[in-house]
């Protein structure tokens, strides 16, 4: 393995092109713009590190770099992938988080042992059906762009574990989420999603949701179909907002509608008959001190 990280570099140049059995290279965090044309006898490199530079586009000839396995090239300047990308076929974990990429090409979708994919903090607004037909992905974080929908094909995902689609502008998610029967982690936060398809109650094997700051006006049936979650999260939805009610001991406790928790800054004068109260009433609700 080669490593050159934190250097001040602003180009890749020539003298590395001629190790031709170079396997492993990081250059992250430099001032790299451009990879010297002579990477096309990196015929051996399988992983490549490239976070924190300045690069704005990858080598055209990337596609002789068969045998790569692993790249991660975020936090640069990158706007779109090369026309070769596609022919890199043993590639398991594609890391471009923190770029400027606008649109995956649907060519991407050829790369079908991908198992890990990261396109998180882009400016994508919508994505090729055909980049659904990657099977193999186990982790999918699209977070921190601008879809507006996720195509039907997401289906197809049946290894998925991890999907983030939060950040988005996604005002519905496919009941097709419910063919993922092997996700663990959904994250969904920061859209505009008021409504969850009955259907993602049948994800068995589901313990972690997020779902804050959407437009939920009541908390989603189904989750009272969940029966492993162990982690939610649902604050910054209206339903949720209503439910944290701050009460102080001259406040009149008993307006307390069911889920409501009362939080008192100290213990209210009285609280034997509170709690007695609250005891007697219909309406469930918590009392906690803060």
């Amino acid at each position: 393995m080669l490593s050159v990280d934190d250097n001040q570099l602003e180009e890749l140049g020539d003298c590395l092109g001629g190790l031709k059995k170079l396997e492993k290279l990081s250059c992250a965090r430099n001032s790299i713009t451009t990879i010297t044309p002579e990477s096309t006898h990196w015929v051996e490199l399988s992983d490549f590190k490239a976070d924190d530079n300045a690069l704005t586009e990858l080598p055209p000839h990337i596609n002789m770099w068969n045998k790569l396995t692993h790249i991660t090239v975020a936090n640069n300047q990158l706007e779109c992938l090369p026309a070769k990308f596609n022919q890199l076929f043993k590639i398991l974990e594609l890391n471009f988080n923190r770029n400027k990429i606008k649109v995956i090409g649907k060519e991407l979708g050829t790369l079908m042992s991908v198992q890990s994919c990261d396109f998180s903090y882009n400016e994508l607004i919508e994505l090729p059906v055909e980049f659904f037909r990657m099977a193999s992905l186990h982790y999918l974080n699209l977070s921190n762009n601008k879809l507006l929908f996720i195509p039907m094909n997401v289906m197809k995902l049946t290894k998925l574990e991890y999907l983030n689609l939060s950040h988005n502008d996604l005002k519905e998610v496919p009941c097709e989420l419910k063919s993922l029967v092997k996700l663990k982690e959904l994250y969904i936060g920061d859209n505009k999603l008021s409504y969850l398809p009955n259907e993602l109650a049948g994800l068995d094997e589901l313990h972690k949701v997020d779902i804050q700051n959407n437009l939920f006006d009541d908390k989603p049936t189904i989750f009272g179909e969940f029966r492993d979650i162990h982690s939610f999260n649902m604050s910054g939805n209206p339903f949720y907002e209503r439910k944290k009610r701050v009460v102080h001991r001259d406040a009149t406790y008993r307006l307390a509608a069911a889920g409501d928790v009362l939080l008192f800054d100290t213990a209210p004068i009285g609280m034997e008959k509170l709690l007695a109260d609250i005891d007697n009433a219909e309406a469930c609700v918590k009392v906690r001190l803060i």
